[in-house]
Parts: structure tokens; sequence; C-alpha cells
């Protein structure tokens, strides 16, 4: 009996077992050809049941379509697409072009890591980390960005901030016509001072406007593709920033200064000048962890310095500082 099975095994099982898709295709066709063929005699036999060599028809045709798919699968130009296909959705989902936006595949697999942990709001959480990470402000992000203050008080109280920013804007590839957006808010006089990008002056009042919403708010907004210059290697797009403002709050009521990112920032730091009569209380807010700041008492201009990322490192949108500005009691 053990001789029968081996035997049965080794002509039968096993070049059945190692051509599946050619007994697939061959036997489809067979019945596709019996069935068509065959079929009105098939059903005519007396114990045959009413429509038996349709039956065998289409069963041929699901088999024969099943020994096909199984010859293309195991074809090497196939298996190599295939391979290719793969690979590209998991490491270079750029290069897929399947019609659906990069975006609706990450909120699909983040909606799926997030149900587990936000089941009924998880959509929620999903818009909030789009709008706060990819949002429309993505056509440039900063680099080598610092910041100094330098801040006199009189004897009301009332301070006045000089405010320059000396920062690296890097153009998106994709954007196709990038804007510079900042604004300033203040309930005091507020000053525009001077904007120079790449070193070309830019000295316009009238570009700070003031936001409908928002009367203390003044906004900034300029086209940088005129000034979008290529590194040496063509790989990114920069312009150099340059941008002096000043206003003026009054203490007693409002001693904060507060820096809110809305950008990536590669590589920050700010610096502070204030007189001997107050010092100044700087404190982080934001998402995520924080960067040790690097704090430096006297950066050798009289600024106090925290650096808030060094430049292999990096701020999120959300991120911020503020300033409060406290006086010195006598003898301190």
């Amino acid at each position: 009996m053990e001789g029968i099975k081996k035997f049965f095994n080794s002509l039968i099982v096993e070049p059945v077992r190692g051509n599946l898709s050619i007994v697939l295709f061959w036997g489809g066709l067979i019945f596709v050809f019996i069935g068509a063929i065959f079929g009105s005699s098939i059903d005519s036999f007396a114990y045959a049941p009413s429509g038996t060599g349709e039956a065998i028809l289409k069963s041929g045709s699901a088999i024969l379509g099943a020994g096909v798919f199984a010859v293309i699968m195991k074809s090497a130009q196939f298996t190599e697409l295939f391979q290719k296909h793969i690979y590209d959705v998991f490491y270079e989902p750029n290069e897929v072009k399947d019609g659906v936006p990069l975006i609706e595949k990450w909120k699909g697999i983040t909606n799926a890591l997030l149900k587990n942990v936000l089941p009924s709001t998880h959509h929620q959480a999903v818009e909030r980390i789009e709008n706060q990470f990819f949002n429309s402000e993505l056509d440039y992000h900063f680099e080598e960005h610092t910041l100094s203050y330098e801040i006199s008080i009189d004897n009301n109280n009332i301070a006045t901030v000089k405010s320059v920013t000396n920062s690296t804007l890097v153009i998106s590839p994709s954007s196709k016509e990038p804007t510079l957006k900042q604004y300033v808010e203040t309930e005091g006089v507020f000053t525009f001072k001077a904007l120079r990008l790449n070193d070309i002056p830019y000295d316009k009042p009238e570009l700070f406007k003031v936001d409908p919403d928002n009367k203390n708010r003044r906004l900034l907004e300029v086209p940088l593709t005129e000034f979008a210059r290529s590194k040496s290697d063509g790989s990114d797009k920069l312009i150099r920033l340059e941008r002096v403002v000043e206003w003026t709050q009054d203490l007693s009521s409002d001693p904060y200064i507060k820096g809110a990112i809305k950008r990536y920032i590669k590589g920050a730091k700010i610096r502070v000048k204030v007189p001997e009569s107050h010092r100044v209380h700087f404190e982080r807010f934001g998402l995520g962890d924080l960067p040790d700041e690097h704090y430096i008492n006297d950066d050798g201009h009289g600024f106090e310095r925290w650096q808030l990322v060094t430049s292999d490192n990096l701020l999120l949108p959300g991120q911020g500082y503020i300033l409060v500005l406290v006086p010195q009691k006598s003898g301190e």
C-alpha cells in the first residue's frame, strides 16, 4: 500500500504541484472544449442534471482564467514589474503614478494608526495634524534663522522694540508662486524700517498692511519668484532675508513678546538686549520635544542668546517662545 502511495505521489501529485499553472491552463481549456462541444449531449444523459454542460463550460472558463493568471504571475517580466511597484509604494511613493495624491495616502495610513487611540475622533485628529504640518504655508522654510530684539524702555514703562530678522528662505521644489507672509501684532506704534531680499532693498512701507480683521496686526506679503536663485548645484532655490521693524508696547499691561513658529525652521537662535533696569525671562512652548536652547549670557555684543535649535536640527510649526520683560528691583 505504501508503495502504491509513493508511486501515485511521484507520478501524479508531484508533477501537478510542480506545474500547477500548466495543469490549470490545459485543464481549463479541456473543460471549455467539452462544455462547448458536448454540453448538449451531456444534458441529454438520463442521470445528468439539467445545465450540467453549461456548468462544465463555466467551470472550465474559471479554471482557464486561473491558469492564465498563474502563468503570467510566474513570468520573470511580471515578477520584476510587480516587485518594483511594491517597492515604490513603500519606499518611493512619489514615483507611483496611480492618480492618488500622497496626502490622501498619508491620511489613510494616519487614520488607521489613530483609530485604536481615538476611535471616534481619529478623522478630526488627522485633519488637525494636516493643518498643522501640511498646510498652505509649505512653499518655503527657514534656515540659519536669527531674530534679534533690541529693547529700550522709558520712564513711563513704554518699551520700544527693534526686531531684526536675518534668515535664508529655501523655496520648496513644488512651489509655483511662493510668497513671503509675515505679521507683527502690537497695540503700540508700528514702524517698518527695512526689508532686503538677496541684498536688494525692498523698502516700501506700504508692504505692511493693517489686517482688516485685527487693527493691531500688520501683514506683510511679498511675491518671491523673482528673487529665488538656485545653489551652485541647482538643488535648492534660496533667498536671503533681512527685515527690520520696530514697535512700542506698554509693559505695565503687556510685558510679553511672543514668537510663534508657523513654518519649519532649520537652525534658529534669538538674541535679546534690554537695559539694566530689566531682565528677560525666556520660556519655550509647543508640540513635541523641545531641544536645549544652549543659553549664552553675553554673545560679545551685549545680547543674551538662546539657540532654539542647532543648524543640523529642526523646529516644527506650532513651537515657539515667550520673552517676559521683568523689572529689576533696586540693588539686584
